[in-house]
């Protein structure tokens, strides 16, 4: 699994984390089910590929920073889905 990930250059420590912060997420704004997977997905896809960006200045807070790149991830893609929805429902 591990090396599977390393291909696309992704951590699993990572995805656990921002999957945790999605998690956290879900909890908070009470999702339903099918949301709260994508939120959980998101939270962790997005963490796994920005947290090693930014971690190489912060090497130290990795697993806190994977959480919470995960949470601002997971609402930086719900604000923008659903920007992408108001102006799709307009053009139709």
């Amino acid at each position: 699994m591990k090396n599977f990930l390393n291909l696309f250059g992704l951590s699993l420590i990572n995805i656990i984390n921002g999957a945790i912060g999605g998690v956290v997420w879900s909890v908070y704004k009470k999702s339903d089910l099918f949301e709260a997977i994508r939120q959980i997905f998101i939270g962790g896809l997005v963490s796994a590929y920005v947290t090693p960006i930014i971690g190489n200045k912060m090497n130290s807070y990795t697993a806190f920073l994977s959480f919470t790149v995960g949470m601002v991830g997971m609402v930086a893609v719900d604000i923008i889905y659903k920007w992408a929805v108001r102006k799709i429902k307009l053009i139709f």
